[in-house]
C-alpha cells in the first residue's frame, strides 16, 4: 500500500510521510489513562470517591476498590478492556518503518502497560497477553505469504523485545507494589472472593443452560435478574457470553455471532488486503475481548460500549461503502 495515504482502519498508515505519530483514537485513550491517574492519586480508595460524588449528588454505588487505577469507567476491569485496545493500537505501530513513530509508539505501549498493571486487574492481565500473542499469531502467518509483512513482523518483533526489557527494568521500580498486589491475586486466585464469585456465577449460569428449554430458548434478555437467585448476582452473571446464552438460548446467541462476524468480514478483508498489522490488531483486540468478556460483563457495561460501538460502525460503513 501506499505509505502516503490513509489506512482504512483505526490508525494512520504506519510509516506514513504526511501522518502524526498519534491518531485522535489513541490521543483519547492516553487522556483517559491521564484522568484514571488523577482519581487515582486523589481517591487511592473507591469508597472516597463514591462519597465524592454523592455529595455532587450523582450516586453512583461502585465496588470498594483500594489503590486500583478506575478509569472515567470507574472500574478497573473495565477500563482494563480499553487500555487493551490502546496497547495494540501501540503494538501495531511498532512495524512501523519510521523510526520516530516506532519511538513514540514504544512510549505509549510502556504507559498503557504500566496502566493496566496499576488496575490490579487479572482480567486486562489476561486481555493484554491474549491480544499480544493473537497479533504476533497473526502476523507470523500473514508473513508466510509476504516479503513486505516479513520485514513488518521482524521490524515490530524487534521492537517489541527492546520495550520488553524496558518493562522489566521499569515496572519494578516505579510500579513495584501494584506488581506485587498483581502477581498475589494471580496466585491466590483460587481463594479469591472475587474469583470465586465469578465461579459461583459461572456455575450458576451453567445450571440454568442445563434446562433444555433455557439452552433453546434462553430466559429474554434483562429478565435474568428475576429468574436468577441473588447468591449468583444482582443484575445478571459475570461473563457476557453466559449472560448472552441465559438470555437468548444457544440457536439465537449462534446467530448473533454470525452476525457480528458478517458485519466485520468485509472490513477485515479489506484491511487485510491493504495493511496487514490493523488487520492482525483489530482481530487481536476483537479475540482478546472476547477472552475478558468470559470474567466480566464488558460486552454490556453501557460506557464500555458507547466506546466501542462507534468503531464497529466506522468498520462496517468502510468495508461496505468503499
Amino acid at each position: 500500500t501506499d505509505h502516503g495515504q490513509a489506512e482504512p482502519g483505526f490508525e494512520p498508515v504506519v510509516g506514513g510521510a504526511n501522518q502524526g505519530c498519534v491518531s485522535p483514537v489513541r490521543r483519547i485513550l492516553l487522556a483517559q489513562v491521564f484522568v484514571g491517574i488523577v482519581l487515582f492519586v486523589a481517591f487511592p480508595n473507591a469508597p472516597d470517591l463514591w462519597e465524592f460524588l454523592r455529595a455532587l449528588g450523582l450516586n453512583f454505588a461502585g465496588d470498594p476498590h483500594e489503590r486500583r487505577l478506575l478509569g472515567p469507567q470507574l472500574d478497573p476491569n473495565y477500563f482494563g478492556n480499553i487500555l487493551v485496545f490502546g496497547l495494540l493500537l501501540s503494538l501495531m505501530q511498532l512495524s512501523s518503518s519510521e523510526q520516530r513513530v516506532r519511538f513514540w509508539s514504544g512510549v505509549h505501549f510502556i504507559i498503557f502497560c504500566g496502566a493496566i498493571v496499576i488496575t490490579v486487574s487479572r482480567s486486562a492481565l489476561l486481555g493484554a497477553v491474549v491480544g499480544v500473542v493473537s497479533f504476533y499469531a497473526i502476523m507470523f502467518i500473514l508473513s508466510l505469504k509476504s516479503v513486505m509483512q516479513k520485514k513488518n513482523l521482524i521490524r515490530g518483533w524487534t521492537t517489541f523485545t527492546w520495550i520488553g526489557i524496558l518493562l522489566l527494568i521499569l515496572l519494578p521500580v516505579f510500579f513495584g507494589d501494584e506488581l506485587l498486589r498483581l502477581i498475589a491475586r494471580l496466585v491466590t486466585t483460587t481463594d479469591d472472593a472475587s474469583a470465586l464469585t465469578r465461579l459461583t456465577s459461572a456455575l450458576g449460569a451453567g445450571s440454568y443452560l442445563a434446562d433444555l428449554r433455557v439452552l433453546l430458548w434462553g430466559v429474554g434478555y434483562n429478565y435474568i435478574p428475576s429468574v436468577v437467585p441473588a447468591d449468583y448476582i444482582v443484575t445478571g452473571f459475570h461473563s457476557s457470553t453466559l449472560n448472552t446464552l441465559v438470555a437468548f438460548g444457544l440457536p439465537l446467541t449462534a446467530i448473533l455471532l454470525l452476525l457480528v462476524f458478517a458485519i466485520f468480514h468485509r472490513s477485515l478483508l479489506t484491511m487485510k488486503k491493504q495493511y496487514s498489522p490493523t488487520f492482525a490488531a483489530t482481530c487481536a483486540y476483537l479475540v482478546a475481548s472476547f477472552a475478558m468478556s468470559w470474567f466480566n460483563n464488558l460486552l454490556y457495561y453501557p460506557l464500555f460500549l458507547l466506546l466501542l460501538l462507534p468503531w464497529i460502525f466506522y468498520w462496517y460503513w468502510h468495508g461496505r461503502f468503499s
